[in-house]
C-alpha cells in the first residue's frame, strides 16, 4: 500500500494540509519537519487512526477519543470536511474522504443506528437473563427439597454474584442468610426482579425491526451524497461520515497495513483524557499508569509498537520463527532450510562487535564479544544498538509487507552514522512499503530524496498553526549545515557565537582588529572554534585582500 496523498482541514496545529507523495523506486522513505510543537507527531496519529480505525469496531474507542480534538459546526444542517486520502493499493487508486456533523444532520435519525446496535445488545442479555432464572429455579428446587447444603447454597450464590448475575438492588450480605426460608425469599426476589428486566421476544422483535427502518432509510440517504456512516463521536452528539470508491470490507482490510511506532512517553491523542492526565501527573506510579493505558491499547491498536519494549522477547520470537520455518522445509523437502542462519546474520550486522547467541532451547538469548570472546549480557547493550535491534525486529517480525509504516522519533538514541544509515536500512528489512517518518535529524533528512520532504511550517507569525510544505527543487547543498539553516528552519552557529562574530567584525570593517577590545572578543570566539574556522579565514581573505 502507498499513500499518494493526505490533506487536513483543521486538526489540533495542523491547517490546510496538503501532501503528495511520490513513488520513485528505491525512494520510500518520507521525513517529516517542524519545529518542537509544529504538529509531526499530530500527523503521524493523524493518518494512524484515520487508516487503522474506522473500519475496525475495536478501535472505535480511540478514534472517538482523537476526534476530542476538533471543533464541531453549531449548525446542526452544516456537513464539514475532516481529511482526504488517495491511497495506491494492489494496482488501484482508492479513494478516502471523512466528513463530520451533527448527529441530527438533514434531521435524519443516526441515533437508530445505536438504537439498533442496543437492541441487539438486548436479544442477547434477555438469553442471559433467561439462563440465570433457569439456575435460581433449580437453586430454588433443590433448597426445598434438601438436595444441597448451606455451604453449596452459598457457592452458588457467590459465583452468580461474582458473574456480575445478581442485581445490586437485592444484594445481601451471606451472613444474613441464616437458614433456607431466608435463602429461598432472597431467591424470589432476585427472579422477580430479573424477570422484570426480560422483554418479550415478539415486543423485542417489532423495536427491531422499527430500528432497521430507520436505519435503511437513513443508508439510502446517505447512499444517494455517496456517504455512508462510520461512527458517533463526542457522547453521541455528532457523526464521522465517510466516501470511498471501495467498499468497506477492502478499506478493512487495508486498515491492517497500517502501523505506527512512537516513544512512550509520547502525547498519544487517541487515549482518553483520564490515560492522558496520568502522564502529567505528580502522584506516584502515574508513569507506569500511562505506560500500562498504552499497553492496554495495543490490544486492539495492533499496528501501534513503542520502542521500550523487551527487544530479547522479540529476539527470540524470531529466532523461534526461523527454527519452525527450518523444520517444516525439512518435512516439505528432507533438508533444513537457512533462516536461523539467515537470522542470526541479519541480527549480528546491527551490532558493533557483538555477536548474538542462543541457546539450544531457544528460550535465551545472550551476546558475545567479537574480538575477546567474551560473553555479554543485554545489558551491556548501548541504547542505540537495543533501539535498532527493536525496530528491525519489529519491522521483520511484526509488520507486513506492501505497508504504510508511521514512525515518530525514530532517530533518538541512534549515533549520526546509524541515522545517516537508517534510510536504506529500513527500504532493505521491508522493500515494499512506505515509511513516513516525524524527524529532527539532519542526516535522515539529507539521505531523503528532496520531493519526499514535507516541512510544516507556521501559517503566521501569530499563529501556532502548522500548513504544509513540500520541494520542487533539491536544497541549494546536500551538507548538514545547510540542511539544518534553509529546511529544518534552525541555526548551527551558537546565538553566542554569532554575536561575537557580529561584534569582531565590527571591529575588521573599521581596521581595529589590534585593539583591545577587538582581541578580547577574538579570545572569546577562539574557545568555540580555531584561527583555521572559516570565519577566521574569511576575515584574513578579506583584510589581504584590501592590501
Amino acid at each position: 500500500m502507498f499513500i499518494r496523498k493526505i490533506v487536513i482541514d483543521k486538526y489540533r496545529v495542523l491547517e490546510n494540509i496538503c501532501i503528495n507523495f511520490e513513488k520513485m523506486p528505491n525512494n520510500s522513505v518520507f521525513p517529516i519537519i517542524s519545529l518542537n510543537g509544529g504538529g509531526k507527531s499530530t500527523l503521524l496519529q493523524f493518518v494512524f487512526m484515520f487508516l487503522h480505525c474506522p473500519f475496525r469496531k475495536n478501535r472505535f474507542e480511540y478514534i472517538r477519543n482523537f476526534l476530542q480534538g476538533i471543533n464541531p459546526e453549531k449548525n446542526k444542517e452544516a456537513i464539514s470536511k475532516l481529511a482526504e486520502f488517495e491511497l495506491e493499493h494492489e494496482g488501484n487508486i482508492i479513494s478516502l474522504e471523512f466528513y463530520y456533523a451533527n448527529k441530527d444532520y438533514k434531521k435524519l435519525s443516526f441515533d437508530a443506528i445505536l438504537t439498533l446496535e442496543e437492541l441487539g445488545n438486548r436479544k442477547i442479555q434477555n438469553i442471559e437473563l433467561a439462563e440465570r432464572i433457569d439456575v435460581l429455579n433449580k437453586l430454588e428446587d433443590d433448597i426445598q427439597n434438601s438436595r444441597i447444603s448451606d455451604a453449596l447454597i452459598r457457592r452458588e450464590l457467590e459465583r452468580l454474584e461474582r458473574l456480575g448475575s445478581l442485581s445490586k438492588e437485592v444484594k445481601l450480605v451471606w451472613n444474613n442468610l441464616p437458614n433456607k426460608v431466608s435463602y429461598i425469599e432472597y431467591i424470589s426476589r432476585v427472579k422477580k426482579i430479573t424477570e422484570s428486566k426480560l422483554i418479550s421476544d415478539d415486543e423485542l422483535d417489532l423495536l427491531i425491526i422499527q430500528a432497521k427502518a430507520l436505519v435503511s432509510k437513513l443508508e439510502e440517504t446517505l447512499k444517494n451524497e455517496n456517504l455512508e456512516y462510520a461512527l458517533h463521536f463526542k457522547d453521541n452528539q455528532h457523526i464521522l461520515l465517510y466516501k470511498s470508491n471501495v467498499k468497506k470490507d477492502i478499506l478493512s482490510e487495508i486498515s491492517d497495513k497500517v502501523y505506527l511506532a512512537t516513544p512512550n512517553t509520547q502525547v498519544l491523542h487517541f487515549l482518553s483524557e483520564k490515560q492522558l492526565s496520568s502522564l502529567f501527573s505528580n502522584e506516584k506510579f502515574v508513569y507506569s499508569s500511562y505506560e500500562s493505558s498504552i499497553k492496554e491499547s495495543q490490544g486492539n491498536l495492533f499496528g501501534l509498537f513503542t520502542y521500550d519494549f523487551s527487544v530479547i522477547a522479540l529476539i527470540l520470537g524470531a529466532f523461534q520463527k526461523a527454527r519452525d520455518e527450518d523444520f517444516a522445509k525439512a518435512i516439505e523437502t528432507g533438508s533444513y532450510g537457512n533462516q536461523i542462519k539467515k537470522t542470526t546474520e541479519e541480527l549480528n550486522n546491527l551490532l558493533h562487535n557483538k555477536i548474538i547467541v542462543i541457546d539450544k532451547d531457544f528460550k535465551s538469548v545472550s551476546f558475545k564479544s567479537k574480538d575477546a570472546n567474551i560473553r555479554l549480557s543485554p545489558k551491556d547493550l548501548s541504547h542505540g544498538e537495543l533501539k535498532k535491534l527493536s525496530i528491525y525486529i519489529w519491522i521483520k517480525a511484526k509488520t507486513s509487507n506492501d505497508a504504510v509504516i508511521l514512525m515518530d522519533e525514530v532517530d533518538m538514541g541512534l549515533h549520526p552514522t546509524w541515522q545517516h544509515e537508517l534510510c536504506n536500512d529500513l527500504q532493505k528489512w521491508n522493500i515494499d512499503s512506505q515509511f513516513i517518518l516525524a524527524t529532527h535529524s539532519p542526516q535522515i533528512i539529507g539521505k531523503a530524496h528532496y520531493k519526499n520532504l514535507v516541512v510544516l511550517t507556521k501559517i503566521s507569525e501569530t499563529s501556532n498553526n502548522s500548513t504544509s510544505e513540500q520541494f520542487n527543487e533539491a536544497p541549494l547543498d546536500s551538507d548538514l549545515n545547510t540542511i539544518v539553516k534553509t529546511i529544518m528552519g534552525g541555526e548551527y552557529i551558537p546565538k553566542e557565537l554569532q554575536e561575537l562574530h557580529k561584534n569582531y567584525r565590527t571591529f575588521v570593517d573599521n581596521n581595529k582588529t589590534n585593539s583591545k577590545e577587538a582581541q578580547k572578543i577574538k579570545g572569546q570566539i577562539l574557545e568555540y572554534e580555531s584561527e583555521n574556522s572559516s570565519f577566521f579565514q574569511n576575515i584574513k581573505f578579506e583584510l589581504a585582500f584590501r592590501q
